[in-house]
């Protein structure tokens, strides 16, 4: 049965391949969804019916896979932070108007923090997502929400204790 699997899908990979691409528009992302369906229909397959069209047995796995991503997606969108728009969300309002702390400033501020926090915040300047740096600390994703969340809160208050942002 595994030989006739991998029959069908050699002969029908050029097309799962297009597919793949006209739905996710991006080479990685059609890679892995092409991945996903090729695991999903080996380890489906005794479940194929012989004698039927295998090609639209395949398409629909992939579309199902695509569809299911996608809403996992919507529901749990990622914050992309670049550095820029992480330094400038820290904005303040002084009596003088306006000022922007520097990023020197803000690198100071993170050096005086804890261990633990400073470690999180260098992989988010860096431009981690929050499930990229608990694969690299092997932590679940909880406990690196959780340090983010205390470490911005620290952060906060040290930039606070040396007068660069309003205090409420």
């Amino acid at each position: 049965m595994t030989n006739l699997a991998l029959f069908q899908y050699q002969k029908n990979e050029p097309y799962l391949k297009a597919v793949a691409m006209r739905y996710t528009r991006d080479i990685v992302d059609a890679e892995d969804l092409l991945q996903d369906t090729v695991f999903k229909i080996f380890s489906k397959f005794h479940q194929f019916t012989p004698d039927t069209n295998f090609k639209s047995w395949a398409h629909t796995i992939m579309r199902n896979i695509f569809i299911n991503k996608y809403r996992a997606k919507k529901k749990r969108p990622t914050l992309n932070v670049d550095n820029q728009g992480f330094f400038e969300s820290l904005a303040i309002s002084l009596n003088d108007g306006v000022r922007r702390l520097t990023e020197d400033e803000i690198m100071l501020s993170i050096q005086r923090l804890q261990p633990k926090s400073q470690e999180v915040l260098q992989y988010i300047l860096k431009g981690y997502r929050y499930d990229e740096i608990a694969d690299e600390l092997v932590l679940p994703l909880g406990t690196i929400k959780s340090r983010i969340y205390f470490a911005r809160k620290e952060l906060k208050t040290e930039l606070e204790k040396q007068n660069k942002i309003y205090q409420r």
